[in-house]
């Protein structure tokens, strides 16, 4: 889907922020790239790669299935900073297959190709108590490929094959390969595309984790299991955006990692803080759902809340800029 008149990697007047791939804590420019990573991953193929080359990327590798879209590409640096890849997945669009991934809101056991690195003995014995969305583990299963890397060889047995379709697990493997195992790389996305970027990230420890609008993915033990990890892992979201407010934590969804709330004015707020503003904009925002389904909507629009253009990740590109 190609968006008209959309200019990426640009500020209206200001020079494009440098990418530090050292930083550790949240990082406004960094998060700016990969909301704009995030926002070309609903582009079409050639968009994407005219649009990288552009930005400065030299190598770009696509994942396509039925309902998980996305790319891995890989960035020289900017002004010296070391290079860094990108791995961004495409958020929701308006099919019934990226609609259905949305609404199985029900929790599945992981399967074990998104396990092993939450393994603490590495033993390879599965543990099944770890569970997540079950749409989001289907649309990510489907387009994982059939890479296995990191088994070592035992005994007389030689390291393991799997003769499936290609896909983000292989796209990883190449791309390290091609530009050297200690290129670090970030991952993303937008809405659906989080979620997708989460589970990619049990596996595959990124550099940093970055989310824009990302709904809750996994259950409160895995959570745990990976707000206990070294991953730098920050959920940017934009004020009333309904989506990080579902599934409900009733159903026992959780967030983990550190909020990053943008508020009306643009402005990046963390900590405890965050934590409260995200409690009272989710009370404005399921307000303003109530104003949208009943019909004195008409009396109250006013009152009404951005609860869904807020959700837009042009919106959160427009903030970080």
């Amino acid at each position: 889907m190609t968006i008209a008149g959309t200019i990426y990697f640009q500020k209206a007047g200001k020079p494009r922020p440098n990418f530090n791939p050292a930083s550790t804590g949240f990082d406004r420019d960094i998060a700016w790239w990969l909301a704009e990573c995030s926002r070309l991953a609903y582009e079409n193929k050639r968009r994407v790669y005219d649009e990288l080359a552009g930005a400065g990327f030299e190598f770009v590798i696509f994942f396509d299935t039925v309902e998980t879209q996305g790319y891995l590409a890989s960035h020289p640096g900017t002004a010296g900073l070391g290079q860094f890849a990108v791995l961004a997945f495409r958020g929701t669009e308006k099919d019934w297959a990226d609609i259905l991934a949305d609404v199985a809101i029900f929790k599945s056991t992981l399967p074990d190709e998104l396990y092993p690195a939450l393994l603490a003995s590495g033993s390879g014995q599965v543990q099944p108590s770890y569970r997540a969305h079950t749409g989001f583990i289907y649309a990510l299963k489907i387009a994982w490929g059939a890479a296995l890397d990191g088994i070592p060889p035992k005994g007389k047995m030689k390291p393991p094959k799997w003769y499936g379709a290609k896909g983000v697990s292989d796209a990883l493997c190449d791309i390290l390969e091609e530009e050297g195992h200690n290129i670090p790389i970030f991952m993303t996305g937008h809405s659906l595309g989080g979620a997708l970027a989460t589970l990619t990230s049990c596996p595959q420890p990124p550099a940093a984790l970055y989310t824009f609008g990302c709904p809750r993915v996994v259950d409160s033990k895995l959570a745990k299991t990976l707000d206990q990890r070294s991953v730098p892992v920050f959920r940017v979201v934009n004020s009333t955006d309904i989506v990080p407010r579902v599934p409900s934590s009733i159903w026992g969804f959780r967030h983990f990692g550190k909020l990053t709330y943008l508020n009306n004015k643009g402005e990046c707020v963390v900590g405890r803080k965050a934590q409260f503003l995200f409690v009272i904009g989710s009370i404005i925002t399921w307000i303003g759902v109530i104003f949208i389904i009943l019909p004195f909507n008409w009396v109250a629009g006013g009152l009404r809340p951005k609860t869904f253009s807020n959700h837009k990740i042009s919106e959160y590109v427009r903030k970080l800029a």
